[in-house]
């Protein structure tokens, strides 16, 4: 069969067009023969070696195939034939990959194969962070970076179908406005305008209840100052080619506190009962 391999890791010539062997399903699993394979950004960070747990060249990218059943291991209840998207655990970017049959989902009669394959890894990944993860509600505000993005188009949908008020970031006017067009509201020009002044306007100060960033690198960082107080932040992913490390001791040295001898409980508790207090009141014995 036909397939792309990527020999070592590098630009877009690293890949190149080579021939395999057939794999065959094991036990539990399916061949699907693909008509369609989905292309994702996790896809160049594993090329260029940038991808934590990617896979050692020489390898066969690819995450998310649609196609038809082709042959089935031992143990799976299907026959050949059926039309399926599926998740695969690489090797998605070849005329036949091996899926795991618990992932099967059939592929509706009004959508093509290229429809679906480029369901799994976006949506599916959206639909995590917004709701298994950051625990959205109606009417809460989630600001979703890279918002015309694949997660973050897929997210600003669900985020307006669950009835989040939805503020996104992207470089571009027409970017803003492919995502307006999908649900968002509010759009911010990342290379214009700071994200986070902008969130303090849209939301007289408040910030937002929940994060979306597959940025990472600083974006991660600043993005805490755009967060309500309790507010919930998904980091999943790492398009500035580094992940997000937020420095949480910043949260934690930023309280203001009191200190008073252990001798002077008394006046410990009678500067908190005079409300005088803000931040948190110690005692040093």
């Amino acid at each position: 069969m036909e397939a792309i391999e990527i020999a070592e890791y590098g630009g877009v010539d690293a890949m190149e067009l080579t021939e395999r062997e057939v794999p065959d399903p094991g036990e539990g699993e399916v061949r699907i023969e693909v008509r369609a394979a989905g292309v994702n950004f996790a896809d160049i960070m594993q090329r260029r070696g940038h991808y934590q747990g990617g896979p050692e060249p020489p390898y066969v990218p690819g995450m998310e195939v649609a196609g038809v059943i082709d042959a089935v291991g031992e143990g799976v209840n299907r026959e050949p034939g059926g039309t399926v998207v599926s998740l695969v655990d690489g090797h998605g970017y070849a005329e036949y990959a091996v899926a795991d049959a618990r992932g099967l989902l059939e592929v509706p009669g009004d959508m093509s194969f290229e429809e679906a394959a480029g369901f799994p890894v976006q949506w599916l990944t959206a639909h995590n962070c917004l709701h298994e993860w950051g625990d959205l509600e109606a009417e809460e505000t989630v600001l979703i970076h890279a918002a015309a993005g694949g997660v973050g188009s897929a997210a600003v949908q669900l985020a307006d179908e669950a009835g989040a008020e939805v503020v996104g970031t992207a470089s571009t006017p027409e970017k803003l406005d492919m995502a307006r067009d999908l649900g968002m509201e509010h759009g911010i020009r990342y290379t214009e305008a700071d994200f986070v002044e902008r969130v303090d306007e849209l939301t007289d100060g408040d910030g937002v209840d929940l994060v979306l960033d597959g940025v990472g690198g600083k974006t991660t960082d600043r993005s805490l100052d755009a967060l309500t107080s309790f507010g919930r932040m998904v980091s999943f992913g790492a398009a500035a080619g580094e992940p997000g490390r937020p420095n949480t001791a910043d949260l934690l040295f930023g309280n203001k506190t009191h200190t008073f001898d252990l001798a002077d409980a008394a006046e410990a508790h009678q500067f908190i009962e005079d409300r005088k207090s803000s931040g948190k009141v110690v005692l040093v014995p």
